[in-house]
């Protein structure tokens, strides 16, 4: 989908219009890992876990949805607070509450859920559903530059019809409820998850920062140029994302059964995934000019892309890589104050180094961000190596 809707919004919106739409996602994206906090990963593990036990189930879904439904609330009011105290966004503040309606359809569809009783057919239907809305109303609606804020329009409405129907699907499927929680509850499902929400911020907060430090300190074309090799990135990195998001619960069966072999099944994975990823990006590194003009168009092609592209296009290596040991392994093992140190150290390096080049060079960032994938990958192994071998 990526490679078909993308290419196109270059094309018809431009550089300056498709960064300023790059710009907003990344700030709203924030509030997504706010709203995430952790449960899709605690709230799928305690599933598996308990998957032969409907009322345990039936409790875990209604603590989670109740706790999502207050944490999106609480969002929106800071998102107001932002959108009203920076020029750069009040300008488009339209803009930016719309993309906050994709954060909010993207949290309806409990993709924890379907992991945790491993029936990710229901996810791929219900995604498959939204993304297909999004693709044909797009090539139907947006036809110059003046429908760019239809864009975020579309995407919310695709998610937000999908994400209500999946929860009605649930509860008549799987005969569950959202039962009313008290804020005693709620308090005590965000204490129980906090350790795993420090992580997931650490570990999204360098990757969604990059573009939203690159529109604050640069401008909507320079945002555009990082934004079309990102999404070009992030296509390549969805090929291996359905993998990973599946043998998550299977690798946190065995992780109990048998560690050693468990880690030696997880190595042949990654080395087989790795090679994979290593041939697809050295075929972009050679064809990359080719292949972002055949995608994007000659008009929107420049020197600043092919070198963000040549760049990046070794990242989805580390990232595969990472999603395995920091993602899978650690949470399976329950290292979690490693994996927050690991997120933590990384990350903090990885603001303040970009903060840093951007008031000096901003062309030095893709290499900060190719050294902050690698040195996640490399931490986590590490520290799952020496756990499993003590």
């Amino acid at each position: 989908m990526p490679f078909i809707t993308f290419p196109y919004l270059v094309r018809v919106l431009g550089i300056e219009k498709f960064g300023l739409l790059s710009f907003s996602m990344a700030t709203v994206m924030y509030f997504s890992i706010i709203i995430d906090y952790g449960f899709n990963l605690t709230a799928s593990r305690d599933i598996s876990i308990y998957k032969d036990n409907h009322d345990k189930i039936q409790e875990i879904f209604s603590n989670v949805m109740c706790t999502k439904f207050i944490l999106i609330l609480i969002s929106l009011i800071i998102l107001t607070i932002i959108i009203f105290s920076i020029n750069k966004i009040s300008n488009y503040w339209y803009i930016f509450y719309l993309s906050f309606g994709v954060v909010m359809g993207q949290h309806l569809l409990p993709l924890w859920f379907f992991q945790g009783i491993e029936e990710m057919k229901y996810i791929t239907i219900f995604n498959l559903i939204a993304k297909i809305f999004f693709t044909l109303m797009l090539f139907l609606l947006i036809k110059s530059k003046n429908d760019f804020y239809l864009v975020p329009v579309l995407n919310a409405v695709g998610y937000i019809i999908v994400g209500l129907y999946s929860l009605i699907y649930i509860i008549k499927k799987f005969s569950m409820k959202i039962n009313c929680i008290g804020l005693n509850a709620i308090k005590n499902n965000l204490f129980k998850n906090f350790s795993v929400f420090i992580s997931n911020v650490g570990i999204t907060f360098y990757s969604i920062s990059t573009t939203f430090l690159l529109g604050l300190f640069t401008n909507n074309i320079i945002v555009g140029y990082f934004s079309m090799v990102e999404k070009l990135i992030l296509a390549i990195r969805q090929l291996y994302a359905p993998f990973t998001q599946t043998i998550y619960p299977y690798f946190m069966k065995k992780f109990y059964e048998n560690r050693k072999k468990t880690f030696y099944i997880l190595n042949i994975f990654a080395v087989i995934g790795s090679l994979i990823m290593l041939i697809i990006s050295f075929f972009i590194f050679l064809w990359g000019k080719e292949i972002l003009i055949f995608i994007f168009g000659e008009d929107n092609f420049s020197i600043t892309s092919l070198y963000f592209l040549k760049v990046l296009v070794f990242v989805p290596i580390f990232t595969f890589l990472g999603s395995l040991y920091l993602m899978n392994a650690m949470i399976a093992l329950h290292l979690h104050s490693l994996r927050n140190k690991i997120i933590f150290l990384v990350g903090i390096n990885y603001i303040i180094g970009m903060i840093l080049i951007l008031k000096t060079n901003y062309l030095l960032f893709p290499y900060l961000y190719l050294t902050a994938e690698f040195f996640i990958f490399i931490l986590s192994f590490i520290y799952v190596y020496k756990f499993i071998k003590r």
